[in-house]
């Protein structure tokens, strides 16, 4: 489908949605991404009063910011659009509440040829009787019961609907890929929402729509934060860089369900299709093979028998399990010390309510992985509970992506096996193409192998599926360092810092990138700023090693006798404490961390063949004995190449 060409128009200016300019009488004015994006969002919400809050929230999605951001952002804006104290504002302020847009504004789309289709209405499977005004009062005094049981299944019967909906759009037009959100889900009804349940239905819907070709759906970790009742659906999918954006709702009320369904076009936002839906609560799981069978049959579906298969296929009979599974998505999601305990705690009681839950176990292996690249614990205590829960998922079931993808790390990291680990990371992107995650750890590997142009492109691929993910962002940073492209991996940790400040592992492979670089000033600014913020083992490392590189000797033995100090009481990555060693010129001492890295199965030890920071190293016969027990003992690329790191 032909991309449309959306531009707004006022007193003179016009703002080009697409290739995000704005123009005043022919001529370009100079603008700034977020001062763009907050006039956009007022041009998309004209005269409506936005508070404080939905602005920083839409302005700064991955940030936190405070209210003197905002004010000095719209001074900017003001000034942006030249006027200055003496003018009325076109942007009034509302005291203690917000902000209003109030000049007259036009929406512009150019007219495009689309298909005539015509979406049917899906019909209710049962027209619920009549009742009388006081049945109905009774009953509407009941909507605060939310059985989880009931919540947790209907999504499924519902996701045919929306595939229906995908396949009379496109089926008279040239096969295309589609990009799609589906938010968070609301709950209607006077109880408090239950937020990490209407994240975890989001994500049911989100797996079961990946499997369909045709769709780019943005995982839920992009969509996690977007759950308030009052946003704008057609805004949010312009911040996630989406064609269509899905929107729902939930009630339940006695024995029934009732779940409400939006498919909105982000460009004009334009509703496409929607749908009420009712059922029983008392046979959910009949329910929803119900649901999927009359829908496809009503909308003429073309699925391939594998398609049909994973629409309809249920992890779990167990609503028990279930509700303890999103739970331990819900806080490994959070990315935390805390949330990682949480997780596991629910993740085991899933198992236990059903040993058979493949999807628990996988989620079990996501969080020990995570426990050790994030630095919390040793790797020879975090893998192999990793590898255990993993294998555990694959024998009950062999075709789950995301388990394969886990035993992949494993083989890269721990087990230094990379023809093992290449053929995991190929079975589960077979298996699961639009898994973000996949794309973005294989990148990982193929940057380690040195084979750049195929890692960067992998990376891209992921970027397509998630774009405003931080964590992918960083990581292509990291290849292009690999790469020795430092400008390029400069760019792309600055864009990734635009998106947050504050993302502590961009700013940490920044000040790297700076000292390999010879910016020594910039990489001691970058660290100090995450230090100070922070204040972790690995921003403490950086911190020395930007010392060492500035010629801040004692600085930098002061930082590395307290993480000495601290080594006595948590693990420490040693690996990365060889940085520091290099740049102070400590040939002996670089080379000893890096052999207990080794010893200790440090993730880190898998880029000894790429990483930069290291070059000072190759010369040296023992770093070629260390690369050979890695298993990385091939041709080196870099190693008779001119780098700016020299013990010369």
């Amino acid at each position: 489908m032909p991309q449309s060409k959306g531009r707004y128009e006022f007193l003179g200016f016009r703002l080009d949605v697409q290739e995000r300019l704005l123009l005043r009488d022919g001529g370009s004015v100079s603008i700034t991404p977020k001062i763009f994006d907050m006039l956009l969002l007022f041009l998309e919400n004209p005269n409506r009063l936005l508070g404080k809050d939905e602005i920083m929230r839409i302005v700064w999605p991955d940030t936190h910011v405070d209210e003197a951001t905002l004010t000095r952002t719209i001074s900017e804006l003001r000034k942006t659009l030249g006027q200055t104290a003496g003018e009325a504002n076109l942007v009034q302020t509302v005291p203690k509440r917000g902000y209003r847009f109030v000049a007259p504004v036009a929406a512009v789309f150019d007219p495009e040829p689309e298909a005539a289709v015509v979406l049917e209405p899906v019909a209710q499977l049962t027209d619920p009787p009549a009742i009388s005004e006081n049945e109905q009062a009774r009953r509407t005094s009941l909507w605060n019961f939310r059985p989880v049981a009931v919540l947790a299944t209907l999504f499924a019967g519902t996701v045919l609907v929306l595939a229906g909906v995908w396949a009379l759009e496109v089926s008279r037009t040239p096969p295309v890929s589609q990009s799609v959100a589906v938010l968070p889900f609301k709950h209607l009804g006077s109880s408090g929402a239950d937020q990490f349940l209407e994240l975890g239905i989001a994500d049911t819907l989100i797996t079961r729509l990946s499997s369909v070709p045709a769709l780019n759906v943005r995982p839920a970790s992009a969509v996690r934060k977007y759950g308030d009742p009052e946003q704008d659906p057609a805004a949010v999918g312009r911040i996630l860089k989406v064609d269509t954006v899905l929107d729902g709702s939930v009630q339940t009320m006695l024995d029934k369900i009732r779940v409400t369904l939006r498919l909105i076009r982000v460009r004009d936002a334009k509703p496409l299709w929607a749908a009420t839906l009712d059922g029983d609560a008392r046979d959910l799981f009949s329910l929803q093979d119900s649901v999927s069978q009359e829908v496809a049959r009503a909308l003429k579906l073309q699925l391939s028998p594998n398609e049909k298969d994973l629409f309809v296929k249920r992890a779990t009979d167990d609503s028990g399990a279930y509700r303890s599974y999103l739970k331990g998505r819900f806080f490994l999601g959070k990315r935390s010390p805390e949330g990682y305990e949480k997780a596991i705690d629910y993740f085991q009681e899933a198992t236990q309510a059903d040993p058979s839950y493949a999807l628990a176990y996988a989620g079990l292996a996501d969080v020990y992985l995570l426990l050790q690249g994030d630095g919390l614990q040793n790797p020879q205590e975090a893998t192999p509970k990793a590898r255990a829960a993993a294998e555990k998922a694959l024998q009950l079931d062999p075709a789950l992506g995301a388990a394969h993808n886990s035993l992949a790390a494993i083989a890269e990291d721990y087990d230094r096996d990379y023809p093992a680990a290449e053929k995991e990371f190929k079975l589960a992107l077979k298996l699961d193409p639009g898994f973000a995650t996949a794309h973005e750890w294989y990148a990982d590997y193929l940057g380690l192998m040195g084979r750049f142009d195929q890692a960067l492109a992998e990376e891209d691929r992921a970027l397509e599926i998630d774009p405003l993910s931080l964590t992918i962002n960083e990581k292509k940073g990291k290849v292009l360092l690999w790469a020795r492209r430092y400008d390029q991996a400069i760019e792309q940790l600055q864009k990734t810092l635009e998106m947050d400040p504050s993302f502590s592992p961009a700013l940490i492979w920044l000040s790297r990138v700076y000292a390999v670089r010879g910016m020594a000033v910039d990489s001691l600014a970058e660290s100090q700023k995450q230090n100070q913020a922070q204040h972790s083992t690995t921003t403490m490392e950086t911190l020395a090693m930007s010392y060492a590189a500035a010629g801040d000797k004692p600085a930098a033995l002061e930082i590395l006798r307290e993480l000495q100090e601290r080594e006595r009481r948590e693990y420490i990555s040693t690996f990365n404490l060889s940085y520091v060693y290099v740049f102070l010129k400590d040939r002996d001492k670089a080379l000893e961390e890096l052999n207990a890295a080794l010893e200790r199965h440090d993730m880190n030890v898998s880029s000894l063949k790429v990483d930069p920071l290291l070059d000072p190293l190759r010369g040296d016969p023992r770093f070629h004995a260390l690369l050979k027990r890695a298993n990385l003992a091939t041709n080196e690329p870099f190693a008779t190449s001119v780098h700016l790191l020299s013990y010369r």
